[in-house]
């Protein structure tokens, strides 16, 4: 079966391009032929007016920063990510960058089309259309949902998306969902039953993921604590625990996400070196749900510090489905 993978643009988040990579892997080991969708869309938030006037004075005063400069030293900072992508995700189509072009995607003549993980069917990310797949005419092209998830345990679309959106649900084959909040939104505001599954980087084992950097130039990593925090301020707390363990604490991650930092200090580091860092960890402290993941495909103690932006709920989903629930802390 020819297949095509859908999910958010895989930029520097290390979850997102290794959920991608997992789901494609496993796939194509099952003897199908797995294409991922190049997707280089920008989803947006749907916006308030008030939003939106904001927005545009913000802009209007930093309009003196170079919009060729931004995408070039984005590109900069996803130099490595973006090559892992180009290494080992393959074959790919071509490059999506606006909404109608997911409707030539018919040249490749899929057999199926499977939309996920991630938050794929979050408002937050625009509850994008196509990521309900209304490209696809062809009722001979199977539609799957795969351990998607809405980012929120409450529904978030209103009520005339929500009917547009339950239709579209009604021609999918098979969705399963990543939290267990997902089945009940499911049921309740798309009509649909959806499965509770985990997230496709744990469709590959530990070996997997070593043999990766095993193959590359990776360097040993710096400590015994690793810390992989996505809330910079909270990175005191994980300093705090290295200490009182005895242990030398380090992180794989760009240094700083502030564009006006230098260059240098935004560059992530390569999705192999990520990997590296948890397999060699002693421990782990971690706000991000793939850095709790993949401490547990490595089979290390960890902390899972909430990330009350980000969301709980797949936090819950997770940890409670393996008797885990202690490993998260609410306060510091």
């Amino acid at each position: 079966m020819k297949i095509g993978i859908l999910t958010l643009p895989l930029h520097y988040n290390y979850g997102g391009i290794l959920q991608a990579y997992a789901l494609q892997l496993y796939l194509s080991r099952s003897g199908h032929e797995v294409w991922l969708i190049n997707n280089r869309t920008e989803y947006r938030q749907e916006f308030t007016i008030t939003e939106v006037v904001k927005s545009i004075a913000k802009f209007m005063i930093h309009r003196k920063i170079s919009t060729c400069r931004s995408r070039f030293e984005f590109a900069m900072a996803c130099q490595h990510t973006s090559e892992f992508v180009r290494k080992y995700m393959n074959p790919m189509t071509f490059p999506i960058e606006c909404k109608t072009a997911y409707k030539w995607l018919d040249i490749y003549g899929f057999d199926a089309v499977v939309v996920g993980s991630d938050q794929v069917w979050s408002k937050k990310f625009g509850g994008c259309w196509y990521f309900f797949l209304n490209f696809i005419e062809s009722p001979r092209i199977k539609r799957i949902a795969y351990a998607v998830s809405f980012g929120e345990q409450t529904w978030k679309f209103n009520r005339r998306k929500t009917r547009v959106l339950s239709e579209l649900c009604q021609s999918f084959n098979n969705i399963s969902v990543r939290e267990y909040s997902g089945v009940k939104l499911c049921k309740e505001y798309l009509g649909v039953d959806a499965v509770h599954v985990l997230d496709p980087t744990m469709l590959l084992s530990a070996v997997d993921y070593s043999d990766l950097y095993r193959k590359e130039d990776t360097l040993v990593s710096e400590g015994s604590l690793l810390v992989y925090m996505l809330d910079e301020t909270k990175s005191c707390f994980a300093e705090r625990v290295a200490q009182t363990m005895g242990l030398t604490a380090f992180s794989v991650r760009a240094k700083t996400e502030n564009p006006q930092a230098k260059l240098e200090d935004r560059i992530w580091p390569p999705v192999t070196q990520w990997i590296r860092g948890f397999d060699e960890a002693k421990y782990v402290v971690t706000d991000s749900f793939h850095g709790c993941i993949f401490s547990i495909i490595f089979n290390k103690p960890f902390i899972v510090v909430e990330h009350k932006i980000a969301g709980n709920e797949r936090f819950y989903s997770l940890l409670h489905m393996l008797g885990l629930e202690n490993r998260m802390i609410h306060s510091m």
